[in-house]
């Protein structure tokens, strides 16, 4: 099985590694790291995380408070956004923050 980040969540994904990495150093990539660990574990068990609507689920990340909402389409995992909260429209806001990180810059690792 393969993945994608659609163009949303790329720029989402870019943006909070920035927001991490001014927060302090090194831990823009850190975030990155984790990033890529809950993809892995979406890919090893795409069926597994808890079910956000008819076609979506959202797998938690360990160490951040957000979690990749995703679905599943032929044989590959399209990351859809990101977030950890309440749903509004197709992007979720994260949870107890006063002012939600930008959800619009994000990179795509597979080019």
């Amino acid at each position: 099985m393969t993945y994608r980040f659609l163009s949303p969540a790329q720029q989402d994904l870019v943006e909070a590694i920035e927001y991490y990495e001014n927060a302090s150093s090194g831990l823009g990539l850190e975030f990155l790291d984790e990033v890529e660990r809950t993809v892995s574990r979406i890919l090893l068990h795409p069926e597994a995380w808890t079910s956000v609507g008819e076609h979506h689920r959202r797998c938690r990340m360990r160490r951040f408070p957000y979690g990749l909402l995703y679905s599943c389409v032929c044989f590959c995992v399209e990351i859809r956004g990101w977030g950890g909260g309440q749903f509004v429209g197709s992007t979720i806001l994260p949870q107890n923050r006063i002012k939600p990180l930008p959800l619009s810059r994000m990179r795509n690792k597979n080019g």
